[in-house]
């Protein structure tokens, strides 16, 4: 391999996630050996919500690089510093590359030439067009390292067990702190959730032909602002239209051990997700062909 090509992680497990992705395709077409810059701590929270490093729950091979000084120094995307550092960066063989919306993305950079040297990849990426490319052996990497314990094990077995498992998250937490930030409304949920009842019994028929009787569908409640969802999701369910529709709240969790709520939503049978990376990645790391996904 010529040269690493390092990716600056940033924000919760759903941009790790992309980054580490798009840091892996590109390593993967480069022959670049990837690298894994962790922030620093203080960075590990956004708006009062702890966004710790967590791809160390999955089987990943590219191993991780504590903060350095010089480094960190070497690659500042200060606009006054950038070409104050340039000497700098040629001694070290060191590119720059961000993400810039369109213009520079994912597929364009898959198609473009080799770079000489070491690479420090800094971005969102979140570009799901991408993952094709390299989906069987990101889906190796993104296997989960250790195995489910205590309450976790409890639901991840409640959740197998069950014949219709559906997933639904709820994104609001730091999104309510945000101006503009994609909240969903009440009308989204409800709406997907008879798409999802109507899509999941096309799949599983009546048990017994010529009966009313319908496969019970579950679905599994996940957010970060769950006293939020105990007090206005359960009028979703109120129809009669959904009969032998159950709703759990997946409550066992806090947003610091948010990585057990993504195996847990993974491991639902079929999906609801939020305008969120995190929700993107609990639907894409289930590896069935025959999941359903409904997303805004």
């Amino acid at each position: 391999m010529s040269g690493f090509l390092r990716v600056r992680l940033n924000g919760g497990i759903g941009n790790q996630l992309f980054q580490y992705s798009a840091g892996y395709a590109l390593a993967q077409r480069w022959g670049k050996r990837l690298e894994i810059e962790i922030p620093r701590e203080s960075l590990q929270v956004f708006r009062g919500h702890p966004r710790p490093y967590a791809l160390d729950s999955f089987a990943i091979t590219a191993p991780p690089k504590t903060f350095h000084p010089l480094y960190r120094f070497a690659t500042s995307r200060s606009p006054c510093l950038v070409p104050i550092l340039a000497p700098l960066r040629k001694s070290l063989s060191i590119t720059l590359i961000d993400e810039i919306p369109e213009k520079q993305n994912l597929t364009s950079l898959l198609s473009s030439p080799t770079p000489v040297g070491n690479i420090s990849l800094s971005g969102y990426w979140q570009q799901p067009e991408a993952l094709p490319l390299i989906e069987g052996k990101l889906r190796l990497e993104l296997a989960f390292k250790s195995r489910a314990t205590g309450s976790n094990r409890l639901m991840l077995e409640m959740i197998l067990q069950d014949p219709c498992a559906v997933s639904l998250h709820v994104r609001r937490g730091d999104y309510l702190k945000i101006k503009g930030a994609p909240l969903l409304p009440l009308d989204y949920y409800q709406s997907s959730i008879s798409q999802m009842v109507d899509k999941v019994r096309s799949l599983h028929p009546q048990d017994h032909a010529g009966s009313d009787r319908h496969s019970p569908i579950s679905f599994y409640i996940f957010s970060d602002d769950m006293p939020w969802c105990r007090s206005y999701m359960p009028r979703l369910f109120l129809p009669t239209t959904l009969s032998s529709v159950s709703h759990h709240f997946v409550d066992i969790n806090n947003e610091a051990h948010a990585i057990e709520d993504l195996r847990l939503m993974s491991s639902c049978r079929h999906h609801i997700i939020a305008k969120s990376s995190f929700s993107f990645w609990g639907a894409w790391i289930n590896s069935s062909s025959s999941k359903i996904v409904i997303q805004p």
